[in-house]
């Protein structure tokens, strides 16, 4: 996804947003930003907001049992979800079960560009594998 320059007496870029093509050079994504914050290889999602990570579609909430995968050690989630490991969360699965989440329906921290695993009620193991994957994308 290239960056088209930006008017005026600047010479920053301006990003074209999307939630999932990675950038291919450095762009201003902010639209109050006078620099080019967004590094190339990130994402400049459809709210202007710049993540290490591409942002998963919605899912509509009369669909939300249709998206959870079980999950567990021997059976990981793939890129950009991590397994909650919280098997008490029985009106989301009907089962019980540990599911996968995506990375983007975690609290996000502008300030350290990370999602905040730590404070989103996940148990220590779900915060744990929430850092791993979704803050170093393994």
């Amino acid at each position: 996804m290239g960056c088209s320059t930006s008017k005026g007496a600047s010479d920053f870029a301006a990003c074209t947003p999307s939630n999932s093509v990675a950038l291919e050079n450095a762009c201003q994504c902010a639209e109050d930003s006078t620099s080019n914050e967004c590094d190339a290889g990130k994402y400049c999602w459809t709210d202007f907001t710049c993540s290490t990570f591409m942002k998963s579609p919605a899912v509509p909430t009369d669909d939300i049992r249709h998206d959870v995968n079980a999950c567990s050690s021997d059976n990981p989630c793939p890129l950009g979800q991590f397994c909650n490991f919280d098997s008490t969360r029985i009106e989301i699965t009907d089962q019980g079960t540990s599911f996968c989440e995506h990375c983007d329906k975690v609290g996000y921290i502008a300030e350290t560009d990370t999602v905040d695993c730590d404070n989103d009620g996940l148990p220590d193991k779900g915060a744990a594998t929430c850092n791993t994957k979704c803050n170093n994308q393994i």
